[in-house]
């Protein structure tokens, strides 16, 4: 028992040392092109410092490591692997009675174990710092920041208006179509004091401008006045509204469930943000799959003992990964399928496959 468990520590050490390896080349390769591209960036925005980018792409490593992740286990399992394989370290494991499933078993309880600590606090800590590079982006480069906001009571948007005044439009939920349904505009002039208040039936959007329906006017004596339909310029859309909720690295796993249902009471489309909760809570499996896939690759590499081949495989393995989750999420965001099979249905697979592979090669 004792020498398994030195067995077993020995195993875990050595493959933590080699995720720790490939996360610092990853970070180093992603801090690299990430400077190159805030530089060329910066080429057309003087204004810019080097500290200033320095900033943005140490804040950017976490997300980036983070959608990563699933192939930096794939290749910290082969490389670690094929290690101790150069050291013949596998022959003495295997001599000793130790089987495949001996070696793979420590790694697999780690990776478990990283991903609970995942969803209970990394994960809130990487959408963290995600939010603050792009609100730290729009600063450096002076973009207009989000104007759209979600909250319980609706949708809360900020329109800027001529003469640097500017409006806040709030609705409950979107309509249908290219309309938003039963609406508050209040017009505020450019230091923040209320102008007027209009409260409309409803909203037509189009590429250039909202058309407000039935406004009721509300001026500083409090008394509403009907008025005609009007308009305002905007670029906003509600194709625009829609895509400032579809980025979901900025909600931790534990904000998504109650996120989901407030977007769906405002009559957005929840199903991004319920395939990405899905896909974090399957985030073991998905672990597990990377690293049943890099000993299929290594063990089928050292009893070939070819080098070619176990680069070519693990490259194979990871575009293949790759490439059947995205097919998956593509399916689930179109609701050709339910959101929680898009995301379980292609880590089943890699796990059944990953499993069927070593078993034929443990009993070969």
């Amino acid at each position: 028992m004792l020498i398994r468990l030195h067995f077993s520590r020995y195993i875990l050490k050595n493959f933590l040392k080699w995720i720790g390896i490939v996360t610092g080349v990853l970070t180093f390769i992603i801090m690299l092109f990430s400077m190159v591209e805030l530089i060329r960036k910066s080429q057309t925005h003087t204004h810019v410092h080097f500290s200033q980018m320095l900033k943005l792409s140490l804040l950017q490593i976490p997300h980036i490591l983070d959608q990563l992740m699933p192939l930096i286990v794939l290749f910290s399992t082969l490389l670690f692997l094929w290690n101790l394989h150069k050291k013949s370290e596998i022959i003495v494991m295997r001599s000793l009675g130790y089987s495949i499933w001996n070696i793979l078993s420590p790694l697999s309880i780690a990776l478990i174990a990283y991903s609970m600590l995942y969803l209970a606090f990394l994960n809130k800590a990487i959408s963290i710092t995600h939010q603050a590079h792009e609100q730290y982006a729009d600063k450096v480069f002076k973009r207009p920041s989000n104007v759209v906001t979600l909250s319980k009571s609706g949708l809360w948007l900020r329109q800027e208006m001529e003469d640097n005044n500017y409006a806040i439009i709030h609705t409950k939920s979107l309509g249908y179509g290219k309309n938003l349904g039963p609406s508050t505009l209040y017009q505020f002039d450019e230091v923040g004091h209320l102008l007027k208040r209009y409260d409309v039936a409803s909203i037509n959007i189009t590429d250039k401008f909202w058309i407000f329906s039935n406004p009721l006017l509300t001026e500083s004596n409090d008394i509403q006045t009907a008025v005609p339909d009007f308009s305002i310029t905007t670029k906003m859309t509600v194709q625009k509204i829609k895509k400032t909720f579809q980025s979901v690295g900025s909600i931790s796993f534990l904000e998504l469930p109650s996120f989901i249902k407030l977007i769906e009471k405002s009559g957005l489309s929840g199903t991004v943000h319920r395939i990405q909760f899905f896909k974090l809570l399957l985030m073991p499996f998905l672990f597990l799959s990377m690293a049943l896939l890099g000993g299929v690759c290594a063990f089928s590499s050292i009893r070939g003992n070819t080098g070619a081949f176990f680069i070519i495989s693990g490259i194979a393995s990871g575009f293949f990964s790759h490439f059947l989750h995205q097919i998956f999420y593509a399916m689930g965001e179109s609701q050709t399928i339910p959101s929680f099979f898009s995301a379980f249905t292609p880590t089943c697979i890699s796990v059944l496959i990953g499993l069927t592979l070593l078993m034929h090669l443990e009993e070969g």
